[in-house]
């Protein structure tokens, strides 16, 4: 039986302000609870405010069409990438915490540059206050214009509303743009070792965003199914795939461990679909 994780479609609609995109699960995703999730008596509903707390639903849009453009790498912990054919310029990320996810991609991307800085602009590996001024600026920039973490949502039974203002996209979202979308499971309760990032190094894996992982074995954070050989399975759970592609399963498979390479998602152009987009 299908799960809460299931996608069976995905739409959007245009309004003079934005646009509110749709998601509709196989089943009702389960509200936030108002449960304890720490000693000191936090309870879930203090912290998972828009409603709900088990998935995360990813959209990675290319705007331009151009192969070869834009970006390829997911958000941290997907371990999963975007075909180079349709890189993405603008993505969204649906989560339970979207003020602390947006915080946390800063710190990862910061960290991650300023390890590159040290190796690539300084004989000592050490950087100036200045330096690391610049690079905290460049990378919220950069991160305030590519990446959206939505705040008004609705969910009504298995659709998921959630909008996206015109001033992310520069307009109204397109049907000719190029789509991948996706859906994970949420760790909302997880802990994050952000003094670890001190020592990442520019091929090693990012801390997850958010994420339940996969693993050989199911943990209270992890999904089980996950080859034991494999040391950054896929944490996706499904995504939509364009229609006469590889099933999204073979996609997901299509990685190579051993050489270092990730799955590759192509995106679904709606304006090109005869037919709504399945996965």
């Amino acid at each position: 039986m299908p799960g809460h994780l299931d996608i069976l479609s995905f739409s959007a609609r245009n309004t003079p302000d934005g646009t509110f995109f749709e998601v509709t699960f196989a089943r009702a995703p389960q509200k936030t609870e108002r449960r304890p999730i720490d000693d000191g008596g936090t309870m879930m509903t203090d912290v998972a405010k828009l409603g709900f707390y088990t998935f995360n639903v990813d959209v990675y849009i290319d705007t331009d069409g151009k192969p070869g453009s834009g970006n390829t790498r997911m958000l941290p912990g997907r371990n999963v990438e975007v075909d180079p054919a349709s890189g993405w310029e603008k993505a969204i990320c649906l989560t339970p915490l979207p003020e602390q996810a947006g915080t946390l991609l800063r710190r990862i991307y910061a960290e991650a540059e300023r390890n590159d800085a040290k190796e690539t602009r300084t004989e000592t590996g050490l950087l100036t206050a200045e330096q690391k001024k610049e690079i905290k600026a460049e990378v919220g920039q950069q991160v305030s214009e590519s990446v959206f973490f939505p705040t008004l949502v609705e969910i009504r039974g298995r659709l998921v509303r959630f909008f996206v203002p015109n001033t992310f996209f520069g307009g109204p979202a397109k049907a000719d743009w190029g789509y991948v979308v996706a859906s994970s499971g949420a760790a909302v309760t997880g802990r994050y070792d952000l003094v670890k990032l001190a020592g990442l190094k520019k091929d090693a894996p990012m801390e997850p965003l958010f994420i339940m992982r996969t693993a050989p074995g199911r943990t209270e954070n992890t999904f089980g199914g996950a080859d034991e050989d494999d040391p950054a399975p896929p944490a996706l759970i499904d995504v939509i795939v364009p229609p006469g592609t590889e099933t999204q399963e073979k996609l997901l498979r299509s990685g190579n461990p051993r050489k270092g390479v990730l799955p590759k998602l192509p995106a679904v152009v709606p304006s090109k679909l005869a037919a709504p987009a399945t996965k």
